[in-house]
């Protein structure tokens, strides 16, 4: 069993820095973004390889059973996992809209499937603290065109 992309997108990348409160790039501007399902184990990921460097991934995060997946704008959307918080641009709304959707996808599979499977979930460790960032003193990065 291998894994298959479900949805890909064009978005800058960037990471939640808290000591200084806000977004860092982690891309040279664009990166291709994929959603990734695994059939054998049905598993999700989110993957994002840089354009230009192309050995570059500058985001490999499951997607997790209720991963708080936001939409602060209807380009800029962000999750948090135990390690980070991810940011992305995307190049266009419907890239956005599409990705979104897939995102909700996964997570309403995670939400059906019983204890019962025989494969094991991606879940958020025990002693990971998932905070909103606020919005309220938040400037989103500009739109990258391509």
């Amino acid at each position: 069993m291998s894994e298959v992309s479900i949805a890909a997108a064009r978005a800058a990348v960037y990471f939640y820095d808290p000591p200084t409160k806000g977004w860092k790039p982690q891309d040279s501007g664009l990166s291709r973004v994929n959603i990734y399902h695994h059939t054998g184990n049905n598993t999700w990921r989110v993957v994002a390889v840089d354009e230009k460097e192309h050995a570059k991934v500058s985001i490999n995060s499951a997607i997790f059973k209720k991963m708080p997946y936001q939409r602060a704008s209807e380009n800029f959307h962000q999750w948090t996992d135990s390690r980070n918080s991810y940011g992305l641009n995307f190049a266009t709304q419907e890239e956005a809209q599409v990705f979104a959707e897939c995102i909700d996808e996964c997570l309403k599979q995670l939400d059906k499937d019983e204890v019962s499977n025989t494969h094991t979930l991606a879940t958020t460790p025990s002693h990971a603290t998932l905070e909103p960032v606020s919005y309220t003193h938040l400037t989103l990065p500009t739109i990258y065109s391509v």
